[in-house]
């Protein structure tokens, strides 16, 4: 064959060899690599591909469209993964929700269920109703129950819980169900067997809305809004509790629940009526508290035989005072607790005064009744009005003894006329001053502290044996208090202190303590260091309770004879200065010198210390 001839011959497709078709590739553990050669082995196949179709197949077209075909496969697996990302992070928060709502509708339901247990039958009750009726929603709407576990009458909680816990666990634990307890309507109520406590699946409840107008809703949000009503009546419309209970309501109402999960729909009527439930628990507990603390107070009192002596004026008044004094003489030779023993001095100054004035009147009065009836059958106001002057006949004497309006008015300008400041009405304060409990207080902390033996003289007699500068410095009551506690004369001190600041403070209250006039005297007392300062201290405090005790006496004689002539301790003596009045000093039938007028005719009252 002529070799030229051959060469310009077409291939024959019979007899020609195939395409050159590359081995596979070897695995490479480099990507880029094997990426490489992955495209080279595309490339070769698509030249022999061409060279043997003479160029009607294979070359750059098919290299292009392999590139194309891998890359639209690339962007569909792409595409896959981050819907299947995006898929996964969508259930993991819907579950995360369900978990918190199903956990949330939990606490709240254990909550409820605690506080019912000590709230009045008829909030137990409607609770009971509340529940059963979301039982029920959840029932006709087909949401699929994942146990039930009914009540045994005298069953414990804790055992209930138990068997709750027990009915869970095969369907996935109490996380995965929402629990509801009720008891039956109309039923016994705690403790019977009259109830059941249900699981729904939590994520059908979750996913389950609550249809337009459904009566099952409304009927849950009466009945919730019947406790919330309850609560207003005895929280009151203005709590605060409740206001937020109704403007929660009042949000679910808007729709009658449509729309909302019956997971959310249960959870939201839980959570506007558990403020209130606390706040009446909470208020329950106040009262009870209070209720204790008096009953405690009532026992402790009626143990205490002194208490009824400084809040019973009755106990002090006539013939009561004479029983009282050799008792609290008694009580005060013995007792070892200063505090009391500052209670029974204090006490004992009360009933010496009262049973002093006492005996003096039924000695003063038993001859100015004779001398006003005599008076009063001779017609003679002028001697009744003397003795209406010196305080030894009384207005409420005239009036038993049947005297005439005129008669009376005579006698008391003849009264003005012998003692021009006599006021008639002093008669009247004075008794309602011996009447008040807040005025014995005032007058009985007053003596107390400035009559000789009494508090002060108590505090300044046991200081003698502190040694200078030995009082730790106290800033607090409850400084002295701890400090009380102790032993030693420091404690007796800080003992008898505190009756003194007690005494003081309920004399610049008015006869109700003062914490601020305490608290004055304890800086007042607990600064002093040296005998002299305290001293001078204990005569600071005595000299203005005697100022206020005198202030509060004024000019009316009732009240001096009733509360100020007590023979005053420490430094002070009572004023030697003579009643208006008085001229002459004349001994009188109780054996002490009186005074009296320039004709002797009006006893003005007993020289202090027979001066």
């Amino acid at each position: 064959m002529d070799p030229q001839t051959s060469t310009m011959q077409p291939p024959d497709p019979t007899t020609q060899a195939p395409a050159i078709q590359p081995a596979p590739p070897a695995p490479v553990p480099h990507a880029q690599l094997l990426s490489m050669i992955q495209g080279l082995g595309v490339g070769l196949g698509a030249f022999g591909k061409a060279i043997a179709t003479h160029g009607r197949e294979g070359g750059v077209q098919d290299v292009q469209a392999y590139q194309q075909n891998q890359q639209a496969m690339q962007l569909r697996e792409q595409q896959n993964q981050r819907a299947n990302a995006q898929e996964q992070r969508e259930t993991a928060e819907s579950q995360s929700l369900i978990s918190y709502q199903t956990a949330q509708s939990q606490m709240l339901t254990a909550q409820l269920h605690v506080l019912n247990q000590n709230a009045p039958l008829e909030h137990q009750k409607l609770q009971a109703n509340i529940d059963d009726s979301l039982i029920d929603l959840a029932d006709k709407l087909n949401i699929p129950r994942s146990f039930s576990v009914p009540y045994i009458a005298g069953q414990s909680t804790d055992d209930h819980i138990q068997a709750v816990t027990n009915a869970a666990g095969p369907v996935g634990g109490l996380g995965r169900s929402v629990i509801t307890s009720a008891h039956d309507p109309g039923g016994a109520g705690f403790g019977s067997g009259e109830g059941k406590t249900v699981g729904h699946d939590a994520g059908a409840m979750f996913n389950t809305a609550i249809p337009a107008d459904d009566p099952r809703a409304k009927q849950a949000i009466d009945l919730t809004q019947q406790q919330v009503d309850m609560y207003k009546g005895e929280l009151g419309a203005d709590n605060k509790a409740v206001q937020q209970a109704q403007a929660k309501l009042d949000f679910i109402k808007k729709q009658s629940g449509a729309g909302m999960s019956v997971l959310q729909f249960g959870t939201a009527l839980h959570d506007a009526v558990i403020l209130p439930t606390q706040a009446a628990q909470r208020q329950q507990q106040v009262t009870e508290f209070k209720e204790k603390q008096a009953d405690a107070a009532k026992k402790q009192q009626e143990s205490d035989p002194l208490f009824k002596m400084e809040n019973d004026p009755k106990t002090m008044e006539g013939p009561a005072a004479a029983s009282a004094v050799p008792l609290l003489q008694n009580k005060i030779a013995t007792e070892t607790d200063p505090v009391q023993k500052m209670r029974e001095t204090r006490l004992l100054a009360q009933a010496q005064s009262a049973h002093k004035n006492y005996l003096t009147d039924i000695s003063s009065k038993a001859s100015a009744e004779a001398i006003a009836g005599q008076s009063a059958r001779q017609g003679d106001p002028a001697s009744a009005g003397a003795l209406l002057a010196s305080g030894d006949l009384t207005l409420s004497d005239l009036k038993s003894r049947g005297t005439t309006p005129k008669f009376i008015i005579d006698a008391t300008k003849a009264a003005k006329k012998v003692k021009p400041d006599y006021n008639p009405a002093d008669e009247v304060i004075a008794e309602h001053v011996a009447q008040s409990p807040t005025q014995n207080q005032f007058f009985g902390s007053a003596n107390s502290l400035i009559t000789k033996g009494g508090t002060a003289d108590q505090l300044l007699q046991i200081s003698k044996s502190i040694p200078q500068n030995d009082i730790p410095i106290l800033n607090t009551v409850e400084d002295w208090e701890k400090l009380k506690t102790g032993k030693g004369p420091l404690a007796g001190y800080a003992s008898v202190a505190l009756g003194v600041a007690d005494d003081y403070g309920k004399v610049m209250g008015g006869g109700t303590a003062s914490d601020t006039a305490r608290n004055s005297a304890l800086a007042i007392i607990g600064s002093a260091q040296s005998p002299e300062q305290r001293q001078s201290a204990i005569d600071g405090i005595r000299g203005a309770v005697k100022s206020q005790r005198d202030s509060r006496i004024g000019k009316n004689q009732f009240l001096q004879r009733a509360y100020g002539q007590n023979e005053l301790g420490g430094q002070e003596t009572q004023s030697s200065a003579a009643p208006s009045g008085a001229t002459h000093k004349v001994p009188g039938p109780d054996g002490k010198l009186h005074y009296t007028n320039a004709q002797g005719t009006v006893d003005l009252g007993v020289v202090p210390n027979g001066q």
